[in-house]
């Protein structure tokens, strides 16, 4: 985007975002990291492929970025993903550690959909592969079904869309999900049918995610629920066997994730053990690595991309429920009217985090979309604020901190707004303390209608002094 196409105010901040990138360590685009960013080298992956999840990053971000932090793995002793989505993190720290090593991975998540998902995955060593072969069997046979049976089908609106479902595919998800539950209630392997089960939503539905939102598609002779379903689950047997033969996890991998706030590490799970918290480490500087993907300030709603997997599977049962879920989110999407805060605000104009966000509102266009979009950036940045102010709290003193994050185009075709998040975020560390090392751009964002040097995925590294 040329400069002198820009309107004045939107000039002045592409080059307050020059003028930063000139104090940190900003490295271009390689091309074989764009795929560290993005999820799709998972679908070929063990465990990780037993649930696509188009906003992860990649397996191989985790040993790519402690080489590139200089970073000895095998002294890793306590691990955190703050906001660890479907596990990616810890899945691969725990498929890394090989004989005595100890390890402690933690990831918090908010979306309790997403948290199953991440814990399924991570108990796959407590599954048994016999066990499972039975049961695909069982489940799956004429006499073992509930079909005849009428099930109550949730309230949400989508989900009662001919369009989305017919009145049969809906009955046969829940008769199956009902009769996982009723078979393996308390048993461990729960965890892997009803996955198996959640990853054939999407695949017998007529809508696909597609970015913000779900985007009807027309599916023909798409097989009955409970062929999709058997097929998953024995697409997971596969990689369960392959991995129980080469000798499995180790016993001394520690992998937990619990329900809470990534902003402020508060955890809401209740479980004590002699009056500890679930997660000790949180009361103290331990952390030797923190490693995430927070939600982009792009506008993508993760309750409603996901509000399928979350009503049918009983996650969110009333809209209550679901408003509350979106209130607890990070201030990234304008689905709902978030509390404002103003924690910025209390920081010196001076610093670079003022200077980046109070440039960014100010290039805003003057029209009716400019009072949401400030309280979204307001509200993000905020956000953001308080979670690195949390993680430098519990990241040990020369621990290291990767965060991936991706820049974003906001306001309409002809007046563009870049947000440079991977700036804001690393001015944001400087804000509260942290040594930022490097910003290493992972790949070049494309739009049809932009080519915009600032629009990128970029892996900001941080240093805890």
């Amino acid at each position: 985007m040329a400069s002198e196409t820009l309107p004045p105010s939107t000039e002045h901040l592409v080059h307050l975002y020059e003028e930063f990138e000139k104090t940190v360590d900003l490295k271009d685009a390689q091309p074989q990291l764009g795929d560290l960013v993005r999820f799709n080298g998972n679908k070929d992956r063990p465990i990780h492929r037993w649930y696509t999840f188009k906003e992860g990053f990649s397996a191989e971000l985790l040993p790519w970025a402690c080489r590139t932090a200089g970073i000895d793995w095998d002294g890793v002793a306590n691990m955190l993903d703050p906001f660890c989505g479907v596990g990616t993190s810890l899945l691969s720290a725990q498929l890394a550690c090989q004989g005595e090593r100890v390890l402690h991975a933690y990831g918090i998540e908010h979306n309790p959909f997403i948290r199953f998902v991440a814990r399924a995955k991570l108990s796959w060593p407590e599954y048994r592969p016999q066990r499972i072969k039975d049961l695909i069997t069982k489940l799956t046979s004429p006499s073992g079904s509930t079909e005849a049976a009428e099930h109550e089908v949730p309230e949400l609106s989508t989900i009662h869309n001919p369009k989305v479902f017919d009145t049969a595919t809906v009955q046969e998800l829940l008769a199956l999900r009902d009769r996982i539950r009723d078979e393996l209630t308390n048993q461990p392997e729960e965890g892997f049918f009803l996955l198996g089960w959640a990853a054939a939503i999407e695949q017998a539905s007529g809508v696909r995610k597609d970015g913000r939102a779900l985007r009807f598609v027309e599916r023909r002779n798409t097989p009955p629920v409970k062929d999709l379903v058997r097929g998953n689950w024995e697409s997971m047997l596969s990689d369960l066997t392959a991995l129980k033969q080469k000798g499995g996890s180790p016993s001394n991998v520690v992998c937990l994730i619990v329900a809470g706030d990534g902003r402020n590490l508060s955890v809401s799970d209740s479980q004590t053990e002699s009056g500890k918290q679930m997660i000790p480490e949180l009361e103290e500087k331990a952390f030797d690595l923190i490693l995430y993907s927070p939600p982009y300030l792009n506008n993508i709603d993760y309750s409603e991309v996901y509000k399928l997997e979350l009503w049918l599977a009983g996650h969110i049962g009333t809209a209550e429920q679901f408003r509350a879920l979106r209130l607890g989110s990070l201030r990234s999407h304008p689905s709902i009217k978030f509390p404002d805060t103003s924690l910025l605000d209390e920081l010196p104009g001076n610093l670079w985090a003022r200077r980046l966000r109070d440039s960014l509102l100010q290039s805003l266009p003057d029209n009716n979309d400019r009072l949401w979009r400030a309280r979204l950036i307001r509200g993000y940045v905020d956000d953001m604020y308080e979670a690195l102010s949390a993680q430098l709290k519990v990241a040990r003193p020369g621990g290291a901190v990767v965060c991936v994050v991706g820049n974003s185009l906001h306001g309409r075709k002809d007046h563009p707004i870049p947000v440079a998040t991977d700036l804001l975020i690393s001015a944001l560390a400087q804000a509260v303390g942290f040594d930022v090392e490097r910003v290493q751009v992972a790949r070049q964002l494309r739009r049809r209608d932009h080519n915009n040097r600032l629009l990128r995925e970029s892996v900001i590294f941080m240093r805890c002094p």
